[in-house]
């Protein structure tokens, strides 16, 4: 039902889209608030206990097996990504890479916030088991109109993440269409909110239907497998086509390059690699899942060759030719 809504919205209009995630963005800052607002007044108890002083109970066993929980904990890291599909509606695209490290940046320093006021609060053995942490810590202090108001909390908090993948992957259907790896019609744009609304409902199905086993963490794991396989074929790219390519036009160059990219080439490597040792069936069906485009492009490009560029030019849904683009001056502009 969440799906089906929040791409209504964004069928709407990229205004509209981008409303709903400043909106979620306003309250996801409101819970940070709260969450260190809970943790001074938890300090400043005479009861207080610092359980952080304390340490962890258990020796940690090294880099082997933590690639399905690095897995999970990186997926809340992975909103930047959904922005580099957008470029075309930002009004200075350069400024990207300034966005993502300030964007990831902010994160990384709330997330460190919290997760201290929790481990300072909550006994290790607590924090061990616990599935729901941020529910218990609110409940440790609180009460349970704490744990309420941080459970309605994650509940805006995912439908944010939702609305933001929402927005983002709609576009990559969009570009693939124009670029005329799938058929040309995804690529279509409405006249009046300059949307691509076909690209969005596909996304929404096929979303829908990856839900239906019901078992979130497995679905996390399986898209965290794909993502970062991609991410690190992406790494290597760069480093390919500034060989191949070194006279190329770029809008901007990666900063740190070459280590940068290697790093992340490594660090993909290993996340995925690691996973399929540790859950073979879940990394092997993800990787399956990811190869399995391959063909059906050979298919396509073999049986219905398209011009990418007469697709860029003229795209045709339902008998008319959309007057505009995601890049057209006249579309409107994330700011």
């Amino acid at each position: 039902m969440a799906i089906v809504l929040l791409t209504y919205i964004n069928t709407r209009g990229v205004k509209e889209g981008a409303a709903v995630n400043n909106t979620f963005t306003v309250l996801k800052f409101a819970t940070v608030l709260y969450v260190l607002a809970l943790y001074l007044t938890y300090r400043f108890q005479d009861d207080y206990v610092d359980n952080y002083s304390a340490g962890m109970t258990k020796e940690a066993e090294g880099l082997a097996g933590m690639s399905t929980a690095l897995i999970a904990v990186m997926w809340a890291f992975d909103g930047w990504n959904s922005l580099n599909f957008m470029m075309g509606e930002l009004k200075e695209p350069s400024q990207l890479p300034s966005i993502c490290i300030a964007g990831v940046s902010t994160v990384c320093a709330i997330y460190f916030l919290m997760n201290y006021s929790y481990l300072c609060v909550l006994p290790t053995d607590t924090v061990a088991t616990s599935k729901t942490i941020g529910t218990d810590y609110a409940q440790a202090v609180a009460g349970d109109a704490g744990r309420y108001i941080i459970a309605a909390a994650i509940a805006c908090s995912a439908l944010g993440s939702v609305n933001g993948s929402v927005m983002g992957g709609g576009r990559v259907i969009y570009a693939a269409a124009l670029d005329g790896y799938v058929p040309k019609r995804f690529g279509a744009v409405d006249k009046e909110t300059a949307t691509p609304n076909l690209a969005l409902w596909v996304q929404a199905a096929w979303s829908s239907v990856l839900l239906l086993p019901g078992s979130v963490g497995d679905l996390i794991n399986l898209f965290g497998v794909a993502s970062w396989l991609f991410y690190g074929m992406a790494a290597v790219a760069v480093i390919l086509l500034r060989h191949l390519e070194p006279d190329a036009e770029r809008s901007y160059k990666v900063i740190g390059y070459p280590f940068t990219p290697a790093v992340l080439a490594l660090v993909s490597a290993y996340l995925v690699l690691d996973s399929i040792r540790e859950a073979p069936w879940t990394s092997i069906t993800a990787l399956v899942a990811s190869a399995l485009p391959v063909p059906a492009y050979f298919i396509m490009e073999t049986y219905y060759p398209t011009d990418p560029g007469d697709v860029a030019t003229e795209l045709e849904f339902a008998g008319q030719t959309p007057t505009l683009t995601l890049n057209h001056p006249t579309c409107p502009k994330l700011s």
